[in-house]
Formats: structure tokens, C-alpha cells, sequence
């Protein structure tokens, strides 16, 4: 994880769980049915930032959450509504065309992004043809372009596929490319076990509405996924054979360097 990035972390009490991590490389927390969580965020940069939150690949909200510089949150509830955030399950069939019907289930995602600042032009341009003002393109584009106001026949295209055009003053962005992870488990005709967040019980968490510009891309996502504790990979030590001892059989404690019946060592 970069530290100088944002964190998003899964807590109960404002307690982190344990994050695993399945073969895809995203981060899953294990949920026993009906658990109420929070999600921890966390703005380490020195920028006004907004968290937009997806759950089971699905925005919460048209708004977002805002964190000033340095500011931990432990969010609690839907931001729309004054519900905690829950984590419920069910059983289905375990078969391919189910995996994809649930494969969005437990996701979660958060994007940020940062404040929006006034229109910087650039103080190289000081003749231009018509005495035209200049824009300035965003660094991302990777280009020299640069935009007059006023030229009506314009229409630009950046490296990255965007289209800008000074007559109607709008850019035209194609489709992202969204990545969705799903859990590779072994497949059989028996049920499944799956967990989607749902609305659980009032939350007395306080949201105030304030009204800030920012900009139109994410700088940084996280994302992670909520799995039943059903599921949970059990740990070889479970099985661990009981140790006796060879000489007269006794059985050893758990802490035990020698058999305290005949000496011997363990």
C-alpha cells in the first residue's frame, strides 16, 4: 500500500479486520452473517479530497465523501440514508451462470478525487493570432495543445481518446474501462454461500452537506470484497496431529519440552 495515498480499511467498533487476499490480488475481509461494519478512510495527502463509494458494484450516492488533509473517518452508514452499512447472506446453486449473477456481491470500490482549482493559462502565450485567450490543456493529455476561446472550428482530440471542442465548450469522454473481480472457488451442484451489503439498523452518524467543486477523474482507487466467513480458508494448524509421547504414550501439553510421566523429550 502507498502510504502517501489514500486507505480505505474494513472495521467493526472501529476495530480493523483482517485482510487476506484471494488469487486475483484484491484485498477480502471475512463477514459472519449480519455483521454491521464501517469503512475506514483515511487522507494522508495534503489535498481537499472526495471519496465516491460503490457497493456491490453500485454508487451509494450521487455525492461523495469529503476529507480534509489528514482526516480518518469511520463511516458507519449509507450516505443518502441514515442505515448502517450490513452485510447479509444467502445460499445459492453453485453454478457458472449464478457465479456471474453474484460476482459483483461484497464489492466495494472508492474513488478520489481532488478538489477542483481555478483555471491556471499559460503565461508563455502572450501573441496569438486574433488576439485570441488561450486554454490550457490538462498535463494528463500528454500534448502541446492549446485551446483558444472564440475558435468555433475546433475540435481536438487528446491521446487518450478525449475530444474537446471550443464551440461547444465540452469535453466527450469515452467509456472506462472497469475492472470486476469475482472468487474463484471450486464449483460443484451444492449451494453456495454469498454475502451482499445491505441497509441494517438506524445509524446516528451526522452528515452535513457542503457544497465543493472537484474534478472529473479519480486519482487513486481502492477496492476489496466481503466474503461470508463460511468461506474462510481454514488454517492447516486446525488439523495439526496430537503428539504422544514414544516412550510410554502419554499424550503432550501444548507447551510441553518433556513427557511428564517418563521424562522423555517431546
Amino acid at each position: 500500500m502507498n502510504n502517501n495515498q489514500p486507505s480505505v480499511n474494513v472495521a467493526i467498533n472501529k476495530s480493523r479486520l483482517k485482510q487476506y487476499k484471494e488469487s486475483t490480488g484484491t484485498p477480502v475481509y471475512y463477514l459472519k452473517k449480519g455483521s454491521e461494519f464501517q469503512l475506514e478512510i483515511f487522507n494522508p495527502t495534503k489535498d481537499v479530497i472526495l471519496a465516491q463509494i460503490e457497493l456491490n458494484g453500485k454508487r451509494i450516492s450521487q455525492g461523495g465523501l469529503i476529507l480534509n488533509p489528514g482526516e480518518r473517518v469511520f463511516l458507519e452508514r449509507y450516505l443518502d440514508v441514515p442505515n448502517k452499512f450490513k452485510f447479509e447472506t444467502y445460499e445459492v446453486s453453485n453454478s457458472s451462470e449464478v457465479q456471474k449473477a453474484i460476482q459483483d456481491n461484497g464489492d466495494i470500490k472508492v474513488q478520489f478525487f481532488r478538489e477542483q482549482q481555478p483555471p491556471i493559462y499559460n503565461p508563455f502565450v502572450i501573441n496569438t493570432p486574433n488576439l485570441q485567450e488561450p486554454w490550457v490543456t490538462n498535463p494528463w493529455w500528454g500534448g502541446n495543445n492549446v485551446f483558444y476561446k472564440g475558435d468555433s472550428n475546433y475540435i481536438g482530440t487528446t491521446p487518450m481518446g478525449v475530444t474537446y471542442s471550443t464551440a461547444s465548450g465540452h469535453f466527450n469522454i469515452p467509456d472506462a474501462n472497469v475492472t470486476t473481480y469475482s472468487v474463484n472457488k471450486k464449483h460443484s451442484d451444492k449451494t453456495i454461500e454469498t454475502g451482499r451489503v445491505d441497509k441494517g439498523s438506524h445509524s446516528n452518524q451526522q452528515i452535513k452537506t457542503i457544497q465543493k467543486d472537484f474534478e472529473t477523474f479519480p486519482f487513486y482507487t481502492v477496492e476489496c470484497k466481503l466474503i461470508p466467513h463460511s468461506q474462510m480458508p481454514v488454517q492447516s494448524s486446525a488439523f495439526k496431529p496430537k503428539s504422544y509421547c514414544t516412550q510410554c504414550g502419554h499424550k503432550f501439553g501444548k507447551t510441553d519440552k518433556f513427557c511428564s510421566q517418563c521424562g522423555c523429550r517431546a
